[in-house]
């Protein structure tokens, strides 16, 4: 299945890409005066979630573009410049790739699904070593960007994301991440979604939480039937909770797969641009693991395969 859909990934991710950004609005209008644009905005599109997918940069891309398939795939008489995909890339915003993100993943989303919540640290590479040439010594300074993800366990997609320095804290994420999803059965997080507040984002979904507990919680409501009712659960049945709770590690396999997959760092300067190569990320992930899914149902496979401990 991971071979029939790897051996012709850029040919799967562009036509998958094309299907779902036809159903859709183009990313942005085009301007009322001048000249007609040469290239559609989906194709520009389709064209950066390539390039972010198999971890190209610009000149990369150009030569990419040159093997032929783009073309046929995609259906247009010439492809879009360098510059073109840089205008692109500064032109698309977060509402219309979470948009598109919703349509990728609808089909994923059920009543009474159980969700895992995390967020991992993205590096950014602001300067080059022409920077450090013309400054005389190397710049030591890391810069990271916060990808906060939502995950959904029965399928392992990203069904929700925000993007947020890496001064912000996870807590107040919660309810963002959660917000298309209508009822859930389980919220998985570790202890820094912990609190009263985030316990009745999910019980108002009709699910219960699963954070992990500190030393010191204690189990008094204070307005949050949902925090007691888990602290109570957590400390009578704690070899129970501890195994449900233990399923959000998928998460974390999920963040190893992307960084692995399409880099651990952005090199983009500007921060629109940054956050939006970290968004792209979160598609293409979600095609690759749409691109199994359907494998794994026409080859009549399972998803999920038990192993022997």
């Amino acid at each position: 299945m991971v071979t029939r859909v790897d051996r012709n990934i850029a040919v799967l991710t562009a036509k998958t890409a094309k299907r779902f950004a036809n159903r859709l609005p183009p990313p942005w209008k085009r301007k009322v005066r001048g000249s007609p644009p040469i290239h559609d905005s989906r194709t520009v599109f389709v064209l950066c979630l390539l390039m972010v997918s198999q971890n190209l940069t610009y000149d990369g891309m150009e030569v990419e573009k040159r093997k032929g398939y783009l073309q046929q795939t995609l259906k247009v008489p010439n492809l879009p410049s360098r510059s073109a995909l840089q205008r692109g890339m500064q032109r698309l915003d977060q509402k219309y790739v979470r948009k598109f993100n919703k349509l990728l993943v609808r089909k994923f989303v059920n009543k009474g699904m159980t969700v895992a919540v995390d967020s991992t640290g993205i590096r950014l590479k602001v300067s080059s070593s022409w920077y450090d040439i013309r400054i005389g010594k190397v710049n030591k300074r890391r810069d990271n960007a916060k990808l906060h993800i939502s995950v959904a366990l029965r399928r392992n997609v990203i069904i929700g994301y925000k993007i947020t320095s890496w001064k912000r804290n996870d807590s107040p994420q919660l309810e963002f991440l959660l917000r298309d999803i209508d009822e859930l059965l389980r919220v998985l997080a570790d202890a820094g979604y912990l609190g009263r507040d985030n316990c009745n984002v999910v019980a108002r979904k009709n699910g219960k939480p699963f954070f992990a507990l500190k030393k010191d919680t204690i189990n008094r409501a204070n307005g949050s039937r949902a925090w007691k009712e888990m602290v109570v659960f957590a400390r009578k049945r704690k070899e129970l909770y501890d195994a449900i709770y233990h399923a959000r590690s998928v998460i974390e396999s999920i963040f190893s797969a992307v960084k692995r997959r399409y880099g651990s760092c952005v090199r983009a300067v500007k921060r629109k641009t940054r956050n939006m190569a970290i968004a792209l990320r979160v598609i293409a992930f979600n095609i690759k693991q749409r691109l199994y899914d359907a494998t794994a149902r026409r080859l009549g496979l399972p998803f999920w395969v038990k192993c022997d401990q």
